[in-house]
């Protein structure tokens, strides 16, 4: 979609490299994103659940990057850098 292509873009002007991607439904591959909305200053919990519909286990990479972003659009410096990577086991 537009907003990914957006999102993927953003992420590489960051650093993040550039990569070729499926996408997630031609892989087979859901991936939900959960978070509350807080109030700046509070912390919060990132869930990220993950479901494979193919016949075969994958390998998940991901990065996580966070960083405040005003109003205006400016963003302050990264105070989180993670990289993850998990296993899911076919149709879980």
């Amino acid at each position: 979609s537009l907003k990914e292509r957006e999102v993927m873009q953003m992420a590489e002007r960051r650093g993040v490299p550039t990569r070729d991607y499926l996408p997630l439904t031609e892989a087979g591959v859901d991936i939900e994103l959960q978070a509350d909305t807080i109030k700046m200053g509070e912390n919060f919990k990132l869930t990220l659940n993950i479901k494979n519909q193919t016949s075969q286990s994958c390998t998940i990479s991901t990065t996580i990057t966070g960083c405040v972003v005003y109003y205006t659009g400016v963003t302050s410096t990264t105070f989180k850098l993670e990289n993850k990577s998990a296993t899911v086991e076919a149709s879980k």
